[in-house]
């Protein structure tokens, strides 16, 4: 009896498996039904791509007369006018620059020598050598923007004429004071953007941070002599405000600057110049900002509890060794 159920299971079985290898032929044909068929369709759409007949078009020359076509032509013509606001502002507030003997913050070649002290005529010539280098860049700059708005300007005197063909007279009125307003907005976010650098480059040169204007200098000695020397050696210098830097198009650049302080002269003829100050407060600065921020608490390598440090400018510097001392 009971071989007679183990060969009926063992019959069972064998269905079984077969059944399983007749599913996975199944599957099997059927995935290679749709990729055949996945096949045949793209090689379908490609043949029908290279039967379309390529030399119509689907651009209707006649729509540039329309308003929609109006539209576009004035959309490209306010992006031109923009750039092209854009870049006559940049080259000539870099010539204004050069009028009055400063540099902006992003032109200034930043670059001390590392090595001893220097005689003060090199030094001298050390400072002119980086002023020459900044005034270099800035007529590089100055050329690269007059001819970039030479060539906006014979684009939007095309697309000018182009509007002008379409003999939409209404149409291109009401566009035309649209971009006038547009174009207003525009040149005075530019003047306030360029006023704000201007004001911020004048206090640079006024307080003796030329080229370190960007370290700070609060936590070191702010009554040291050499500060002092600064504010001495600015005595005497001409006063020029931001309002003399006025643009001939827009008289009120700098009229509400009534508290512009005096800029610097790019050059000293005093015994301790302007630049040998800087050069040490950056030497001194550049130590400052080196040191690793201080904490309240470190924690210690290998010791697993926190210790605290006192708040100082200099950290200390944990070992093993002086772990195990504090921990005994």
């Amino acid at each position: 009896m009971s071989g007679c159920v183990r060969r009926r299971f063992s019959s069972v079985a064998s269905d079984v498996r077969i059944f399983q290898c007749f599913l996975k032929i199944l599957k099997m044909s059927a995935l290679a039904q749709l990729m055949s068929t996945f096949n045949d369709n793209r090689e379908a759409l490609l043949e029908e791509l290279f039967n379309v007949n390529t030399n119509t078009t689907t651009y209707d020359h006649n729509k540039s007369n329309t308003k929609e076509g109006l539209r576009i032509k004035f959309i490209r013509l306010e992006r031109l006018k923009k750039q092209e606001l854009s870049r006559w502002w940049d080259f000539t507030i870099l010539e204004k620059y050069i009028q009055i003997k400063q540099v902006p913050r992003g032109l200034r070649v930043i670059l001390f020598p590392s090595f001893g002290d220097l005689n003060p005529v090199l030094l001298q010539e050390w400072e002119q050598l980086l002023i020459n280098s900044s005034l270099g860049i800035m007529d590089i700059l100055i050329r690269d923007a007059k001819d970039k708005r030479e060539r906006l300007l014979i684009d939007i005197k095309n697309l000018e004429k182009e509007i002008q063909d379409t003999n939409l007279t209404e149409a291109t009125d009401k566009n035309y004071n649209i971009l006038n307003g547009v174009l207003q907005k525009h040149q005075e976010y530019i003047k306030e953007k360029k006023l704000h650098k201007l004001r911020r480059d004048a206090n640079d040169y006024a307080k003796g941070r030329v080229f370190t204007f960007a370290r700070k200098f609060d936590n070191l000695n702010s009554d040291r002599s050499d500060n002092r020397a600064i504010t001495a050696s600015l005595a005497g210098t001409s006063n020029v405000t931001a309002s003399d830097t006025d643009l001939s198009s827009c008289s009120s650049l700098a009229s509400d600057d009534t508290n512009s302080v005096p800029p610097q002269q790019a050059t000293t003829s005093s015994n301790k110049s302007t630049f040998l100050l800087e050069m040490e407060r950056f030497r001194r600065g550049q130590k400052f900002n080196k040191m690793p921020p201080t904490t309240h608490t470190r924690e210690l390598e290998g010791v697993g509890e926190r210790v605290p440090e006192p708040l100082t400018n200099t950290t200390r510097v944990i070992t093993r060794s002086t772990a195990r001392n504090l921990k005994t």
